[in-house]
């Protein structure tokens, strides 16, 4: 199987298993959620959210990781 494909394997003519590298696996997983909660972030602007100021974010993550800005 070559990087990054995926194949399929079939069963009375439907998909019935699905082979791929972890790394391909990892990525769809994590694509996947993103989607989530972009969605979830979408949903809560349209209901008027406003939402966080950037930096107070980058503030926030700096100080939890130790990082001097």
């Amino acid at each position: 199987m070559g990087e990054g494909r995926i194949e399929t394997t079939t069963q009375n003519g439907e998909a019935a298993m699905v082979v791929m590298r972890p790394r391909r696996y990892d990525f769809l997983v994590h694509a996947a959620e993103r989607g989530h909660v972009w969605k979830a972030a979408l949903e809560r602007l349209e209901a008027g959210d406003t939402g966080r100021d950037a930096w107070e974010v980058v503030r926030e993550l700096a100080d939890d990781f130790g990082v001097t800005l």
